[in-house]
């Protein structure tokens, strides 16, 4: 088993091509699946720990285990891991703001820094390449960016900054403003 990481980076089209990519190299036997051991309460942590390591390989699939419990990883320990994963993330706002099933990512220079959300996005595609449970929290216009979909105008309300949201919706406004209005409406 080849444990290191290309040193190529692909480019997909969509989500789609990224899913049929990683499916076909998932290794049939869990032994060869990269594995991943993980304290419950430490579960964000211990996750970032192996997605950081040099020779982790994600495009094999993920043999996961839970320190101090025996269960061989059939599909049930993955589908645990990313289960406790998505509510850690979505509760501890670190890097999530917003309400429960509507979450943006946060400002955190920090975060960002740090390569988490980076580590976020490798996860959620894992997620959903190796059958792990999908983050069912981000706010609609956030899957619409990552699904590479046009948003929309009615997505401003979704704008958590109220000074931001504020200004927008005044550029909106047709009678105040005419010649940003029209723009608004056909920016090109």
């Amino acid at each position: 088993m080849n444990n290191h990481r290309s040193n190529r980076q692909e480019l997909f089209e969509s989500v789609d091509e990224v899913l049929r990519s990683h499916a076909g190299h998932v290794a049939e036997i869990p032994e060869e699946r990269q594995r991943i051991l993980i304290r419950r309460r430490h579960v964000w942590n211990d996750v970032k720990r192996a997605l950081n390591r040099p020779y982790f390989n994600d495009s094999v699939g993920l043999n996961v285990s839970f320190v101090s419990e025996p269960a061989q990883d059939a599909g049930g320990p993955t589908r645990e891991l990313f289960r406790l994963l998505w509510i850690k993330l979505a509760g501890d706002g670190m890097l999530f703001e917003g309400p429960e099933n509507a979450r943006h990512l946060q400002h955190n220079v920090i975060a960002l820094n740090a390569k988490d959300f980076k580590c976020v996005g490798q996860l959620v595609s894992l997620a959903l390449a190796y059958g792990g449970s999908a983050p069912h929290f981000f706010n609609l216009s956030v899957v619409k960016y990552i699904l590479d979909e046009p948003i929309d105008a009615s997505d401003v309300d979704d704008i958590l900054d109220c000074d931001v949201r504020s200004s927008i919706h005044k550029v909106r406004i047709p009678t105040k403003y005419g010649i940003l209005h029209k723009l608004w409406l056909h920016p090109y």
